[in-house]
């Protein structure tokens, strides 16, 4: 558990560990809730993904598979065959 400190006009820092585990970043919204006498913040938008890295040679079988603004139908066709 963290202390912080409320400051004029209603405004606290997160501490960076918190904002770091929840990848929260610059502009991000927080819902702010008031339950049984304590405060209650959580991110209001979807966590951020961590990067995912897929093998090159992976990638290569679906060349010709997916097409980018293709139909969506067709491709799963191909795909299935």
């Amino acid at each position: 558990m963290a202390l912080i400190r409320l400051k004029q006009r209603g405004q606290i820092t997160l501490p960076k560990a918190a904002r770091e585990r929840l990848n929260l970043k610059e502009g991000d919204l927080l819902r702010l809730l008031v339950e049984d006498g304590r405060v209650i913040l959580e991110p209001a938008t979807p966590r951020r993904p961590l990067p995912v890295w897929i093998d090159v040679e992976h990638l290569s079988r679906l060349v010709g598979i997916v097409s980018m603004g293709g139909n969506a139908a067709e491709d799963a066709e191909r795909y299935e065959d």
